[in-house]
């Protein structure tokens, strides 16, 4: 990869609240550039604003200048991200003890530390029932063995009217999702060539165990609770205010009704009122 920027935009970023100007050093014909156009300011990209963006529709809709700090000073609520690392977990840092922030660690067991880090597996974490007001993941149910658990845990550790608000690669050829690797006997099975994905916490990359498809809403997120996609798929206004290119963001809501006092929620919005 170069080390000069082979794309410049500005624009406003979501995440840091910052007019920025947003590096991209893939090639200019590159296809999907939702990991690109880093900001100056925060480093996040243009996955990372997306879904910042996101959250912000739903609870600072009416403030032009929101921003995914902002918004961590604002909220009482409480707030699951599966990452310790990058522009969005950085930003949420205000929520205090609010925020609980995890990586999946091979060998280590949910809720158990290592170096300082808590480790969660997605797929059954050692939190109680209705626990996060919010559940944030960013391309992690790719790397799950079993998708359909991951789904379900997430719902049982939301809160009734919580949100999962995530990102995950999908590739639309596909009608139906389908497993790229199984688990069998304690060993890794695979089913096509191994992919691995870029990880912050891992110098080889991370193994995808799931290929999603055209049915990921009716299949796996319908399991949380309604919900729908927010695509920024050749979407010229969200590339020219703010970078955003080539993204989706799934957006579910656990049924029933927040508990939250109503202070918590001041100038904020239901999805689906």
């Amino acid at each position: 990869m170069s080390m000069e920027p082979t794309q410049i935009a500005r624009g406003y970023c979501h995440v840091c609240g910052s007019q920025a100007i947003f590096k991209s050093y893939e090639p200019v014909d590159f296809p999907c550039k939702r990991n690109s156009f880093l900001c100056e300011h925060c480093g996040s990209s243009a996955r990372n604003r997306h879904l910042a963006k996101s959250i912000l529709d739903l609870w600072l809709s009416g403030d032009s200048r929101a921003s995914l700090r902002k918004f961590a000073r604002k909220f009482r609520g409480t707030v699951y991200i599966a990452s310790t690392a990058g522009a969005v977990a950085e930003s949420l840092a205000p929520l205090g003890e609010r925020l609980v922030a995890s990586e999946y660690i091979d060998g280590t067991a949910s809720g158990e530390c290592r170096n300082g880090i808590l480790c969660e597996d997605i797929q059954a974490t050692s939190f109680d029932d209705s626990s996060f007001d919010l559940i944030i993941t960013e391309d992690v149910l790719e790397h799950v063995p079993c998708p359909e658990m991951a789904f379900s845990e997430i719902r049982r550790i939301l809160k009734p009217g919580g949100y999962h608000i995530s990102t995950i690669p999908v590739k639309w050829h596909l009608a139906k999702s389908e497993p790229r690797a199984i688990i069998e006997n304690g060993m890794i099975v695979h089913l096509r060539e191994p992919e691995f994905h870029l990880d912050p916490t891992r110098e080889e990359g991370i193994l995808a165990f799931t290929d999603y498809g055209q049915d990921i809403l009716t299949r796996y997120c319908s399991i949380i609770g309604k919900s729908e996609m927010l695509a920024a798929h050749g979407d010229l206004d969200m590339e020219r205010a703010y970078a955003i290119y080539n993204n989706w963001v799934f957006l579910s809501q656990r049924q029933g009704v927040s508990s939250l006092p109503a202070s918590a929620w001041t100038r904020f919005v239901s999805r689906w009122m």
